[in-house]
């Protein structure tokens, strides 16, 4: 559900950067090397931040 998964974005982007590194997500999880490889599949343009687009559609694009 995208709005759940935008307020599980406002809560790990604390700074309020519109984004967030490897190492903020990976240290609000609870498994660190799962987490790690969710932010690598979902950081598809591979700039080292998940935006809220790639946080909401984990990495998948949807087509318009």
């Amino acid at each position: 559900m995208p709005s759940i998964n935008n307020a599980m974005f406002d809560r790990i982007d604390q700074l309020k950067a519109g984004k967030v590194t490897r190492e903020e997500y990976i240290s609000r999880q609870s498994d660190p090397a799962a987490a790690a490889a969710c932010f690598k599949k979902w950081d598809v343009n591979n700039d080292g931040f998940l935006s809220r687009e790639d946080y909401v559609t984990q990495g998948s694009k949807k087509s318009k």
